[in-house]
């Protein structure tokens, strides 16, 4: 009687309930959804802290009356409950996002990231978006690549910040090796930029 009943469930096909995701990090369950202002690659690796979320959404909001008509690609963040997300040494307790650069209208591509320099970064734009970030004071660090940084730093010189004030922003025009500045060289990051929120 056993093996019948055992026989008809697996002939039924009855689905194994789905497993439950570990929550590493109670606080990384916030997801972050494409609308009018961000466009979001992948639903399912888009979770953050309130926090996180908040400033990101904050910067957005300030940045869009900067810039209409903009759309902010978010690319990683962390799975929901945090934990190990490939190929990332971090994007692990939701306080980390990728976000795409602002290319000149003449160096468009079809591409959600693409590489990257400072001839091809529409500086104007992609200064404006980090400078809300960095106003919404929840940002530890942004990693980016050095010409871009460099591109930047002229944006800001030209719109009024002085050298003084960039000290502490820029690790630009200081060596890669040098770690100060919230704005930092960190390989890989010629296609995107890496925002560490502080919470």
């Amino acid at each position: 009687m056993f093996w019948v009943i055992a026989l008809s469930i697996a002939l039924s096909g009855s689905p194994e309930p789905k497993k439950k995701r570990w929550i590493r990090h109670k606080a990384c369950v916030h997801q972050m959804t494409s609308n009018a202002l961000f466009k979001v690659r992948n639903p399912k690796r888009s979770y953050g802290t309130k926090p996180a979320i908040d400033s990101l959404r904050q910067a957005a909001d300030k940045f869009s009356k900067r810039a209409p008509g903009s759309i902010i690609r978010v690319g990683d963040m962390s799975w929901l409950g945090g934990g190990k997300m490939k190929p990332h040494a971090s994007h692990r307790k939701g306080l980390d996002v990728d976000l795409g650069y602002f290319r000149n209208a003449s160096a468009q591509v079809p591409y959600f990231f693409y590489h990257t320099t400072h001839k091809t970064v529409d500086a104007d734009r992609t200064w404006a978006l980090v400078e809300e970030l960095l106003n919404t004071k929840n940002v530890e660090y942004i990693f980016m690549g050095r010409d871009i940084q460099s591109a930047l730093y002229k944006k800001a010189r030209a719109a009024g910040y002085s050298k003084r004030a960039l000290s502490t922003i820029f690790q630009y025009p200081r060596n890669s090796w040098k770690r100060t500045g919230t704005i930092r060289w960190s390989k890989g990051h010629n296609t995107h930029f890496h925002v560490r929120f502080r919470r």
